[in-house]
């Protein structure tokens, strides 16, 4: 049974239009944060506050790796709580572990995203529409459209009722034109932008959602500030390899 909870935040995702959307999405990716502190017994604690979309890739990953480690421990004849082997696995995941074996969850890694097709189709949730990763919560249907590019995405189109369709998104890029990128976009391609590392890749001129290739001439290197604010403030990226450009939003031109 859905609980209050979920009623709830389905409530505050319905904002009416794509922009309200993406707005709310921004305004919770400005206030991400991380901190940690000691417990007065010595042992290390923390929170964060995530967006709904990088909270399932990390939920995800965690899982994936928990239950590596537990498989691990049945066989050594150990027991312990679910939640001891999910800390295991997030350490393994960040900082790696001494096998280096924190890779092999994260390759098996699929995300789950329900979505109404009307929602799809117009950009946006109205009414009772949905748009979320179940367990996680609502994310805009430009997240859902662009989301994850190292994941592999199944997608449940419904009506509101019926499940009409189950798509899968595999969006992993070849490790040739992966190389092809690296060689050719070293560093952000925004002009002016010499970040090199922690580098996001995006489909530039047709946009994955509207059948975008995932091939070299449609993709391009851009810093997380970059994309985010291509993906989500309305700026455009034009020009070509050798040539690029950067606009910004008419309203900001014209200001």
């Amino acid at each position: 049974m859905e609980s209050l909870k979920d009623r709830c935040r389905r409530v505050r995702a319905v904002v009416g239009s794509a922009q309200a959307e993406k707005d709310r999405y921004a305004a919770i990716h400005a206030a991400r944060f991380f901190r940690h502190w000691s417990d007065p017994d010595g042992a290390f604690r923390g929170e964060f506050k995530l967006t709904p979309d990088h909270g399932a890739r990390l939920l995800a990953a965690v899982e994936a790796r928990a239950n590596d480690l537990f498989d691990e421990a049945r066989r050594a004849e150990r027991r312990e709580p679910p939640t001891a082997y999910q800390a295991d696995a997030l350490v393994d995941l960040v900082a790696g572990s001494p096998a280096d074996t924190r890779l092999r969850g994260r390759d098996r890694v699929v995300l789950h995203l329900r979505a109404d097709v009307a929602a799809l189709r117009r950009g946006h949730v109205e009414g009772g529409e949905v748009c979320e990763i179940p367990g996680v919560g609502p994310v805009p249907v430009a997240t859902a459209t662009s989301l994850l590019p190292h994941a592999f995405l199944k997608i449940l189109i419904t009506d509101g009722v019926d499940v009409l369709s189950v798509a899968h998104a595999k969006r992993t890029i070849g490790a040739h034109v992966r190389s092809a990128i690296e060689e050719r976009d070293r560093s952000c391609v925004v002009p002016g932008c010499d970040v090199d590392r922690g580098l996001e890749i995006d489909h530039w001129h047709t946009d994955y959602a509207a059948d975008g290739p995932t091939a070299l001439h449609n993709l391009a290197a851009l810093c997380h500030f970059h994309h985010f604010q291509k993906t989500y403030r309305g700026f455009v990226l034009g020009g070509g390899p050798g040539s690029w450009e950067w606009e910004p939003p008419p309203e900001l031109d014209s200001g």
